[in-house]
């Protein structure tokens, strides 16, 4: 197996992953649909090259729209943490979930 081969692997399974948490459902139902949507093979691997270049929240995205064109109702759901300073307060977190 050569290395771009195992680079794209390592890059679909990354972003496998990086979908499923954000439209909140399994690993493999999220495979499931980038197979049934051939996504995975007709953009995700021979767009490699490119897209292995952008950010994490820019892919999940693009290939959230992406799925949305071809008709799948997919819900994206970012959670992320947020630090808050007030002059008199010390530090807080708190948790928001963006949509």
């Amino acid at each position: 197996m050569s290395e771009k081969t195992r680079d794209e692997i390592a890059f679909s399974v990354f972003l496998l992953h990086a979908l499923a948490d954000a439209w909140r459902i399994s690993v493999p139902d999220a495979f499931r649909l980038l197979q049934e949507s051939e996504i995975m093979q007709g953009y995700i691997i021979p767009c490699y090259d490119a897209l292995h270049c952008l950010g994490k929240e820019y892919l999940v995205d693009d290939i959230t729209t992406f799925a949305r064109e071809k008709g799948y109702a997919v819900v994206l759901c970012f959670t992320s943490i947020v630090s808050i300073a007030q002059p008199s307060l010390s530090m807080h977190t708190i948790q928001s979930l963006f949509f």
